[in-house]
């Protein structure tokens, strides 16, 4: 069985981090018990996690769609689009771990996991089912009665008026809906819900070294062809020419910080480059590179705005003119910035481009020379064969409540021949 992810853009993962047996790496039990009203004000380490959670979905550009922390255990639904998990999870996991080491949580040279960060790609369909999964879990730790008075997960968020923007929930709503559960009252009495045993130990699958799909026959069908026709990562050279055609449209004046800022920014979202690449790709320390980001996003917030489609609309060869930053006017171009690369000089010149109006400018990002990055794929380092997926069928009976449903039995037989194929 091979090793590692099935890992591709837009995938959805059920993520679990535990700590090593009798710890607690995220907060001790009692301050249930101790502090029940004001829980959260009682747990700095795991108002820390939080922060690192949140930090790393918008640096990467991922997304949360539930999440359940327990004293030694942390579960999250995670969806990412152009940075793959291989980059996400150590730069999650390593920084707490610093953090426990400075806090003096775990002894020197020791881990704090258990083991490697453990998942299952969950498919769309069975999103509202995972969900309710990660809720349950402090009820069967015997921590709460009811998911609803967890004070440690996001049950609340779904109905609440604002959001984190890190948080999801409309693909929950969509998913729920069509199950014929409908408004605040109705969602809720479907999450408070006790799982059944087939649901339970579905999400119990995860593992830290065998890729797996949770899912019906025709998502997971769905979800190889898409991890198959992932598309390529923009190139370095391609997110540079993006933001130079951002930097002109705004007419703003040259500036070299903001421009390396804004293409670090915008490569390490789009997944064509790491921030150590590019700390190498424009001769600096990654953390000074970091650090610009940060202080130009204060100053310039709407340059920092795109998302990922608007932004890889502005890579393509023949990307419109005329695309806009968010709250910004619109302004026509006559012609798509060109982008060279001439030396190691930290500075950006001005030149015109043959063929266009004389009076546009055409801006140089400065870029040391280096050895090319090479783009990554969208998933994983090479395509899985279905041979080599531990895929697992399932539907609950309450679907059957549902008109369109379709039947349990029939879904189940239809696993059960699929496993045997690829077995």
């Amino acid at each position: 069985m091979s090793q590692g992810r099935h890992d591709y853009p837009t995938a959805i993962h059920l993520l679990r981090v535990q700590g090593r047996a009798g710890n607690a790496i995220f907060f001790p039990a009692e301050i249930l018990r101790e502090h029940s009203g004001h829980a959260l004000e009682q747990t700095p380490d795991l108002q820390f996690w939080e922060s690192l959670v949140s930090r790393a979905c918008d640096r990467q550009a991922a997304k949360i769609h539930g999440y359940t922390w327990l004293p030694n255990e942390a579960l999250l639904l995670l969806q990412r689009f152009a940075v793959p998990l291989r980059i996400i999870l150590p730069s999650l996991l390593g920084r707490y771990s610093r953090y426990l080491h400075e806090k003096a949580r775990v002894p020197p040279g020791a881990s704090p996991y258990r083991c490697r960060c453990e998942s299952i790609e969950i498919t769309p369909e069975l999103l509202p089912y995972a969900l309710r999964n990660l809720y349950a879990r402090p009820v069967r730790a015997g921590l709460c009665e009811s998911p609803l008075d967890y004070p440690f997960c996001s049950i609340r968020l779904h109905f609440a008026e604002s959001i984190p923007v890190w948080f999801e929930t409309q693909e929950f709503i969509a998913r729920v809906r069509t199950r014929g559960h409908t408004g605040p009252a109705s969602v809720e009495q479907f999450l408070a819900k006790p799982e059944g045993r087939r649901h339970a130990e579905l999400f119990e699958r995860v593992s830290s070294r065998t890729p797996q799909i949770a899912g019906e026959c025709s998502d997971i069908d769905e979800s190889m062809r898409l991890a198959n026709n992932s598309p390529a990562a923009p190139s370095v050279e391609q997110v540079a020419q993006a933001v130079a055609t951002i930097l002109r449209r705004e007419s703003l004046a040259l500036d070299t910080v903001l421009a390396a800022a804004l293409t670090t920014w915008y490569a390490t979202r789009a997944g064509a480059a790491t921030l150590a690449q590019m700390g190498h790709w424009f001769n600096r320390e990654p953390t000074t590179l970091r650090a610009d980001i940060e202080s130009h996003r204060k100053t310039s917030a709407p340059l920092f705005e795109l998302s990922l489609d608007e932004f890889h609309a502005l890579t393509r060869p023949l990307a419109p003119a005329t695309a806009v930053l968010r709250g910004s006017s619109r302004l026509d171009v006559p012609c798509v910035t060109s982008m060279v690369f001439p030396d190691s000089r930290a500075s950006m010149s001005d030149g015109q481009d043959a063929g266009c109006n004389s009076n546009v400018p055409r801006y140089h990002i400065p870029v040391l020379k280096s050895p090319p990055i090479q783009p990554r794929q969208g998933g994983s380092s090479r395509a899985l064969s279905s041979a080599e997926l531990a895929p697992t069928c399932t539907i609950s009976n309450e679907d059957m409540a549902c008109h369109e449903a379709r039947s349990d039995s029939a879904l189940s037989a239809a696993g059960r021949r699929r496993t045997q194929k690829r077995s």
